[in-house]
């Protein structure tokens, strides 16, 4: 916990000296919530943290949550700029925690550098409802790319991820869907949503918001990705639900133009080369394959339209 305390400590310096400037008593009213939000800190009279929204515009309060002493923190009444400013301290923390970061992720996910671009780039392109699951699938994203995480620290913060959604009345299978699409890099500068963003919107005469309700569709739906589990999936699970998958994907606006089966670990390999051996028996389509080595990932293409 000694780098998440760090980076919110350089923060609420940064928040400090930012106020000062523009106040020309220390300890003004235009720096009050700094200064307890500093204080807070400097006291460390709490167990764990906590992001959640706040009244008042606070930055931080402390609470006993399940009898532990939580520091809750408001990131969202936090500037940006700041957040960025610290962003490196950011990264170290969520590596020290393994994986499991603080409480509620939300909020937290721009002040991370590998993060803060793509988020940027598809903020005002997402339905609003999925953004925190947005915020959160790029920072689990952004740790597995530069920590080695187990299968069940990755298992158990994508069911947080979608249990969270969920709760709120809406399919935790949708917030898994988008935690998969971005883990791949489809939201990522030239792929396929920005790919489909540039066709549709930029160059075409869809308004934004219909852009937002055919990406909504694409997430509930998962129309082109095949996302392969070690357990539970064999090679003819995985061919079916390809196959199907590359009679309709060329209904959905801006078609991607192929089908992608996505494996992570050495033990999706196999079920993957062996739905492709079925798919070359039984079908007539072009495939190549990738592989991200960072995440041990392997994809599968099928090109369902060689345009």
């Amino acid at each position: 916990m000694e780098d998440i305390y760090s980076a919110f400590s350089a923060v609420a310096d940064s928040l400090l000296s930012s106020r000062k400037e523009d106040d020309d008593s220390k300890y003004g009213p235009v720096a009050r919530k700094e200064h307890e939000f500093n204080n807070l800190l400097e006291e460390q009279d709490f167990e764990n943290y906590f992001i959640s929204r706040l009244p008042a515009g606070r930055y931080a309060t402390a609470k006993e949550i399940d009898g532990v002493k939580t520091l809750l923190i408001d990131t969202e009444t936090i500037p940006k700029s700041v957040l960025m400013e610290h962003s490196g301290k950011f990264e170290q923390a969520f590596e020290q925690m393994g994986g499991i970061a603080i409480g509620n992720r939300s909020g937290i996910a721009p002040a991370v550098d590998s993060v803060d671009e793509v988020y940027k780039l598809n903020e005002g392109r997402i339905p609003t409802q999925l953004l925190s699951v947005f915020e959160d699938s790029l920072v689990l994203r952004s740790v597995e790319r530069r920590k080695n995480l187990s299968r069940g620290t990755v298992y158990d913060w994508r069911g947080e991820i979608s249990s969270n959604y969920s709760s709120s009345g809406h399919d935790p299978q949708v917030a898994q869907n988008l935690i998969s699409l971005c883990s791949t890099g489809y939201f990522d500068e030239k792929d396929v949503f920005d790919q489909m963003y540039i066709e549709l919107v930029q160059d075409g005469s869809h308004s934004i918001q219909e852009y937002k309700n055919i990406v909504g569709d694409y997430i509930k739906e998962n129309p082109f990705a095949v996302f392969v589990k070690a357990q539970g999936m064999s090679g003819r699970d995985v061919y079916h639900m390809a196959k199907g998958k590359t009679e309709d994907i060329d209904r959905y606006p801006a078609s991607p133009g192929f089908v992608e089966i996505c494996g992570k670990g050495q033990e999706t390999h196999p079920i993957i080369d062996d739905a492709r051996d079925l798919l070359s028996e039984n079908c007539d389509f072009d495939m190549t394959t990738r592989r991200n080595r960072t995440i041990d990932q392997k994809i599968l293409r099928i090109i369902t339209d060689p345009s």
